[in-house]
């Protein structure tokens, strides 16, 4: 089972696909620290197999203790997924962060074949070229784990913790 968990409406971009209305700082209500690790022992108790959370937003990236759960994740044996925006939060020592926390895949969106299309799409100058950086920071050794690459329409980079290494299924 995934569990999409949208833990705040910031967000540094403004795209026109977006049903939330993103804004600069987290919206009045977003859970707490310790809500949000309540809300995760409340997701031990689905069972095994253990569900996977996906941990998004807006920007999952604006959330300062964002480390703090997906730690939390992991220690209850909750895999963890990291959907963000590709905004100036997203930075090699941030993801390194987040990959000794215990993040097992990211996914990046890549909205157009060109900067007009991708960014138009976004709201925000800048972002495709941002993107395609991110793509080379998520797949840097340096930052983390091994990387596997995976190719499909969408293009995905994807972490081993695993040996053998895994194959980029």
């Amino acid at each position: 089972m995934l569990f999409y968990w949208e833990l705040t409406l910031a967000c540094g971009l403004a795209c026109r696909h977006c049903r939330a209305t993103a804004m600069s700082v987290g919206a009045p209500g977003e859970l707490t620290t310790a809500e949000s690790f309540q809300l995760l022992d409340d997701i031990t108790g689905f069972g095994n197999p253990m569900p996977h959370v996906v941990f998004t937003g807006g920007d999952p990236l604006r959330r300062n203790d964002l480390e703090a759960l997906v730690r939390g994740a992991t220690e209850r044996g909750i895999g963890s997924s990291l959907a963000p925006a590709v905004t100036e939060d997203f930075t090699p020592e941030r993801l390194a962060g987040l990959r000794d926390a215990g993040i097992q895949t990211i996914s990046l969106s890549l909205d157009g074949s060109t900067a007009s299309l991708h960014d138009g799409l976004r709201g925000v100058s800048g972002t495709f070229e941002m993107t395609m950086d991110a793509f080379e920071i998520a797949a840097d050794p340096r930052h983390g784990s091994r990387p596997c690459r995976s190719r499909s329409r969408r293009v995905g980079t994807r972490w081993c913790r695993r040996t053998p290494p895994c194959t980029g299924r």
